[in-house]
């Protein structure tokens, strides 16, 4: 019976827990974290990063680059 009480206890804090970071906790840090690493990148490259980000995301066209003539 013991076990039993020591067993619904730990499952009664345990999932609290899990669901606050789960669907709380961890979408709001994503929120901050991703733009503020992307904004911590672009600050730090400046120029060379900030003209492949910009190539990357929106002048793309799907096709492979041609490989550089030697």
């Amino acid at each position: 019976m013991k076990s039993f009480i020591k067993l619904m206890l730990g499952y009664g804090l345990y999932l609290p827990y899990q669901m606050f970071f789960s669907y709380v906790a961890g979408p709001l840090l994503i929120l901050v974290l991703v733009p503020g690493g992307l904004i911590m990148l672009l600050a730090i490259g400046r120029g060379e990063v900030w003209q492949i980000y910009k190539e990357e995301l929106f002048g793309h066209s799907g096709r492979p680059k041609a490989a550089p003539v030697e």
